[in-house]
């Protein structure tokens, strides 16, 4: 039971980190976005003025921004986190289904039975894992934070 237990841990953790990447990775492409945009019609501007610095500056700003935004991808890399946090939250969920229940003493579930179920939660953990991008210690940071928080908690009613 200690193992499903861990097991449903690292899986909260992993998980809270995907979704906070991808809160980044949406940040950075609103950013990017919102400054190409601004410099671009700030250029615009400064070139009807004839500020030929001002306006340099910011034409280099704005295709360097475009340039991230296209060769980054940050919303297709949001959506790859936010794919892989909802497998890893849904695939929590069965583990706790089945610590709770199969795991039970009066389910009759063997302990063999139980070591096949653990096996098989971290496998299918590691093939939702390969898909995906990975995680900084940023995100993991601030899931843990979350996590801490209590964000993530709910009362269970125990009866």
């Amino acid at each position: 039971m200690a193992e499903f237990d861990r097991v449903e841990t690292d899986l909260l953790y992993t998980e809270k980190a995907h979704f906070c990447a991808a809160e980044h990775f949406k940040l950075t492409h609103f950013v990017l976005g919102g400054s190409a945009a601004v410099a671009s019609a700030i250029t615009a501007a400064a070139i009807w003025d004839k500020r030929t610095t001002l306006s340099a500056v910011l034409t280099l700003v704005a295709a360097m921004a475009a340039a991230l935004l296209t060769f980054v991808k940050p919303l297709s890399v949001a959506a790859l986190h936010v794919a892989c946090g909802r497998k890893l939250a849904d695939l929590r969920f069965r583990v706790r289904q089945s610590k709770i229940l199969d795991g039970h003493p009066d389910s009759g579930v063997s302990d063999t039975t139980l070591r096949q179920l653990v096996a098989a939660f971290t496998e299918e953990k590691h093939q939702a894992l390969d898909d995906a991008p990975t995680t900084g210690p940023l995100s993991f940071w601030r899931a843990q934070r979350k996590i801490d928080a209590g964000h993530f908690t709910y009362p269970v009613d125990e009866a």
